[in-house]
Order: structure tokens, then sequence, then C-alpha cells
């Protein structure tokens, strides 16, 4: 597999670092909220951070190597 440029890997993990940061926040809230029934925060927040991951990988996964020349334009590809 390719490699990505580390500068793009590095900020799809700062936002998957800030997403799963969110999710516990959230899901501590909804603990502190109803401490005798932590079953459905607890499901949610397991739920996200699954979602989280699928996303970070699949973008990862998605990026150019370094060094792969940019696209054509568009209107340059129709003529």
């Amino acid at each position: 597999m390719p490699i990505a440029s580390n500068r793009d890997v590095d900020i799809i993990c700062d936002a998957y670092a800030e997403k799963i940061r969110s999710l516990y926040e959230t899901f501590f809230l909804n603990v502190a909220q109803t401490p005798d029934n932590p079953g459905p925060a607890k499901d949610a927040f397991v739920r996200g951070v699954i979602l989280a991951r699928t996303v970070r990988d699949m973008a990862i996964s998605a990026l150019p190597a370094d060094g792969t020349p940019l696209p054509k334009r568009f209107d340059a590809m129709t003529r």
C-alpha cells in the first residue's frame, strides 16, 4: 500500500482524537445524569468509537501516496 503524506495522516488522527474526546465527554455526562442505568450511554459510546475508527481508517486509506501527481482539471479531461 502506498505511503500517505504524514501531514495528512496527522490531521486525520487529530480529528479522530477530538471526536473520541467528545464522545467520552458525552458518555461521562450521560452516566453522571443516570448512574443507575449506564448501559444505553455505554452502548452509544461504543458505537460512536467504532464509527469514528472506521471513518478514520477509510480516510487514511483514501489518501494518495506522496509524490502522486495531481489529477487533471475536469475541463482539460473533456477536451
